[in-house]
């Protein structure tokens, strides 16, 4: 059941425009999944997933291997957000605003498969969580003209959020059980982003630019079960943002062509870990977010529109993305692999997740008069991407893929 309301107020005052937007949302959801995906002989037992369990064996019912869950659960949300911008039409633009978010989780989680190991029953059963997360930013940012080709602009945020996790038990029936595992946690963050960029026109239809910002992501909280006190936690990711590029248009505007140069650097990356075999239960259960990772990613873009005649039209892009991890160094990982007699892992070098090296698109369109006031329209969409990856340590993979799409 969703409910969602908003209000957009616009006042001009002549030299500048005020902006109202006030949104509120209220959800409530029940639902039940299977997040394993097995389906087997229920008498004998369920094949694995592989590493690190031995190929061949099969995972017995009622054990932790099984993640067949349901949850009811509601979000509240309320936000506001006001700004003011110049509306003149001088060398010199401006914007001023305020954001302020306000939001709720309340959930009861319920596990539909029984847990092998009594102490996870005991801890987890089925629990009730309250996330709440308050945030207020202000913003602002200004543009000048410094000549009627360059024109520069500067913007600035900063933010505050606090987020809480309160986790206790339920009224469960008699039959289930209640949690004994009872959390109050609270995070405060805040975060300063700039970005400045410079555009310049070489002529009507061709401009270049260049642009620099700082990006943040907020921390949050880990609520899996077989998990260490201090990884309940996890901090903020930062990048810098660096891209240079054009926009040109040619044979009076029939070709467009757009070209970009970017590179990132991302620091206290928010990964995925792995406590050790010995914490129990599944590899879901003892998976946590932390900030381990480090990655450089850069690389070109390209992409063009060729308008052949009125009717056909040629779309396509080409990109090139180069990430890797920098550092990753997951130490939970390694006492897993120390149990299992393997050597540590440094991904060092190593890709990062669902990013192919090459992109590339190809669109053929077609626009025609039908009859009357209708047009038909037709296109071909061909995508191919190179090799990926699913995960940090780069052991599986998806070939090359070629998608091919009749509209």
């Amino acid at each position: 059941d969703v409910f969602r309301a908003s209000v957009t107020l616009d006042y001009d005052f002549g030299p500048a425009a005020l902006t109202s937007i006030t949104s509120y949302s209220d959800r409530s959801a029940e639902y039940t999944y299977d997040g394993d995906n097995t389906i087997c002989d229920r008498t004998g037992g369920c094949p694995n997933f592989g590493w690190p369990f031995a190929p061949g064996t099969l995972i017995p019912v009622g054990t932790t291997g099984f993640a067949t869950s349901s949850a009811e659960e509601s979000y509240v949300d309320f936000s506001q957000e006001l700004r003011l911008a110049s509306t003149g039409s001088g060398p010199f633009q401006w914007l001023l605003g305020a954001y302020y978010y306000d939001g709720e989780v309340d959930a009861v989680q319920r596990s539909l498969s029984g847990f092998g190991n009594p102490a996870v029953v005991a801890a987890f059963g089925f629990p009730r969580m309250v996330t709440t997360t308050e945030s207020l930013s202000v913003f602002g940012s200004a543009s000048y003209d410094f000549t009627e080709r360059l024109t520069g602009t500067f913007e600035l945020r900063y933010q505050t959020e606090d987020q809480t996790y309160v986790q206790g038990p339920t009224n469960a029936a008699a039959t289930d059980p209640a949690s004994t595992a009872v959390f109050n946690l609270s995070n405060s963050f805040e975060f300063t982003t700039p970005r400045a960029i410079l555009n310049y026109t070489l002529e009507p239809g061709k401009m270049v630019y260049a642009s620099v910002a700082r990006g943040a992501k907020t921390g949050g909280f880990n609520t899996n079960i077989n998990i260490a006190a201090d990884q309940r936690t996890y901090d903020p990711e930062y990048s810098w943002n660096y891209e240079v590029g054009g926009k040109f248009d040619w044979a009076d505007g029939r070709l467009r062509t757009n070209v970009a140069l970017f590179y990132t650097d991302w620091t206290d990356q928010q990964t995925a870990c792995q406590n050790p075999l010995s914490f129990g239960g599944s590899s879901t259960q003892r998976t946590y977010t932390c900030n381990v990772a480090e990655s450089t990613i850069w690389g070109l873009e390209l992409d063009g529109t060729l308008r052949l005649t009125d009717a056909v039209t040629l779309v396509g892009s080409y990109a090139y993305t180069h990430a890797r991890y920098d550092s990753f160094i997951d130490d939970s990982l390694a006492a897993t692999l120390t149990q299992l007699g393997l050597p540590a892992w440094n991904f060092e070098g190593r890709h990062l997740p669902y990013v192919p090296d090459h992109k590339i698109t190809l669109s053929p369109r077609y626009v025609a008069h039908a009859f009357g006031n209708y047009d038909f329209e037709g296109r071909v969409d061909v995508q191919h991407q190179t090799r990926t990856f699913v995960r940090a340590d780069n052991m599986q993979s998806f070939g090359p893929k070629t998608t091919v799409d009749l509209r």
